[in-house]
């Protein structure tokens, strides 16, 4: 999770959604090992809303890519 809101922070959309898919996947299997886990609910829960976020913002800078006139960026 850290590497994928590192890339986040650094806007590589690509890396974060991809690292923070495989941290989401890890703590997919670990609940379903514990499911009474506090911290790795918590942890997943946090992986899955970082991921939604990276998805939001990646898409918002293609938008804004592609609407604004090369002669502005």
């Amino acid at each position: 999770m850290r590497r994928g809101r590192a890339a986040d922070r650094a806007d590589d959309w690509g890396d974060a959604y991809a690292s923070l898919s495989a941290a989401a996947e890890v703590f997919r299997d670990a609940a379903a090992l514990d499911p009474g886990s506090a911290r790795t609910l918590g942890n997943w829960g946090n992986a899955l809303l970082q991921l939604g976020q990276v998805r939001f913002e990646g898409g918002a800078s293609m938008v804004e890519l592609l609407t604004t006139p090369r002669s502005a960026r």
